[in-house]
């Protein structure tokens, strides 16, 4: 029989419920006998698969349910453009299924559960709350399980099918870069505050200076934690007037040249000033920043000695060999030399143990973490991987500007995300075209029409 389909979405209505599961009744047909009656019945052949009439109807209500709650006024399709729509997606659901059986292509238990542990995470739930969640809006947690596998797989089938019909050149990331969507896209916006003492017109040398005084004496209570929106709710500070303004996001050509130069090095909540000008004494304060493409990141130079277990070395003789050669570096021998004599990564070995600069996430958690954790200079002792025992040190810590490698990975991920839609739809008409579809019409009232070309 065909298993249920059922649609991965996030607990506020975005796991949507696809499918129920084939029903099979008994009835009684008198005080002796029972006789078994099948409700259910095949309504169209996929090629080597068929669609049964319980998948469509449970996928036809849910859609129209959705339909139904959309907000007032919407536009909403015809109930016979709706019928179209469920049975092609169950068209193009079954020829995918078909070749993902085809090219070998399974779901494991641990991808599964590792995957419904991550949905879980998005929605802020626990595995257990997720589960209650599911129950409260009718959903079995077994169903939304196997729908959650076959999004999974789709999304797999997909991928394989059009990887290499995809690319984005370098000169697709310039253009898009030079037009005003991708200036628009990368610039960074402001959110500044504002607070002026001001000097009033005709002030006197005297009256300059006490008004400097009061200013800096602001300037001190701001670095004490005295809140800058409570000083802007004022009228007066130190016998001085006051007046505060919002001046509301701004991109940094936009930003008064007053405070041009200091408004992209500040974080958020940083107080700048006084700057003096011919009206006062100014201080903004940072309250928010979105968009950009500043891309910061701390790289590190490591250098390591890398022991392996093998076909002759047993585990526990790998960790005792790390141990030993960790003691040695202790005592005085050179690092670089026993790492070109021991080690088993051959292409840092062969340097002295160096891995060469990169960034924290470049490398598997547990070495990543003892990195971290080192002091430029000092030895760990041996830290497990995957890959055996590690001692480690580290050279050398940087940071690095990467904002321009940062922005044009952006670019080519956001072309490629939308020349990969445009390319799945047309794939999409092409298995379509391509598969054998045949509709079962009993003479019923519930027999499908076929949709709509």
């Amino acid at each position: 029989m065909k298993k249920l389909v059922k649609k991965q979405l996030k607990i506020s209505s975005q796991l949507i419920y696809f499918g129920l599961s084939l029903v099979l009744a008994l009835t009684s047909a008198g005080l002796v006998q029972a006789e078994v009656q099948w409700l259910d019945r095949s309504i169209a052949i996929v090629d080597d698969d068929v669609i049964l009439q319980s998948e469509y109807d449970a996928r036809l209500k849910t859609t129209e349910l959705r339909i139904k709650n959309r907000p007032e006024g919407a536009q909403k399709p015809s109930q016979d453009m709706v019928e179209a729509q469920v049975m092609d997606g169950l068209i193009l659901k079954s020829i995918q299924v078909q070749m993902a059986g085809r090219r070998g292509i399974r779901i494991s238990e641990d991808e599964l559960n590792n995957a419904i542990k991550g949905i879980a995470r998005q929605n802020g739930m626990s595995l257990p709350d997720f589960k209650k969640a599911l129950q409260s809006e009718g959903v079995s947690y077994l169903d939304a399980r196997e729908g959650i596998r076959d999004e999974i797989l789709l999304s797999r089938v997909q991928q394989a099918a059009l990887r290499n019909r995809v690319a984005v050149s370098d000169q697709e990331v310039d253009s898009y870069l030079n037009s005003e969507e991708g200036q628009k896209q990368l610039s960074t916006e402001y959110l500044i505050a504002h607070i002026l003492l001001l000097v009033p017109p005709g002030a006197s040398v005297d009256r300059l200076s006490d008004i400097e005084l009061a200013a800096n004496k602001l300037a001190d209570d701001f670095k004490q934690g005295v809140s800058f929106v409570d000083v802007s709710k004022m009228a007066v500070w130190d016998g001085n007037a006051l007046r505060s303004s919002d001046l509301g996001w701004r991109r940094t050509v936009e930003i008064p040249g007053l405070f041009a130069k200091q408004v992209p090095g500040m974080r958020i909540g940083d107080v700048v000033g006084p700057t003096q000008s011919a009206s006062g004494f100014h201080f903004i304060q940072l309250t928010g920043k979105r968009g950009g493409a500043e891309h910061i990141v701390e790289e590190v130079l490591i250098r390591h000695i890398l022991i392996s277990p093998n076909e002759v070395r047993t585990e526990d003789d790998t960790l005792q060999l790390a141990l030993s050669l960790s003691q040695r570096i202790k005592d005085g021998e050179d690092f670089a030399e026993l790492a070109k004599q021991f080690s088993d990564d051959p292409g840092s070995g062969s340097e002295g143990g160096k891995l060469g600069w990169s960034s924290y996430d470049k490398y598997v958690p547990a070495f990543a973490t003892a990195a971290r954790e080192l002091p430029v200079g000092k030895m760990s002792e041996p830290v497990k991987t995957q890959f055996g025992w590690h001692i480690l040190e580290v050279v050398e810590r940087r940071t690095e500007d990467r904002s321009v490698e940062y922005q044009r990975n952006q670019i080519r991920n956001l072309i490629y995300r939308r020349k990969y839609e445009e390319e799945k739809y047309s794939w999409f008409r092409k298995i379509r075209e391509e598969a054998y579809v045949e509709f079962i019409d009993d003479g019923s009232e519930k027999s499908v029409v076929p949709p709509a070309e």
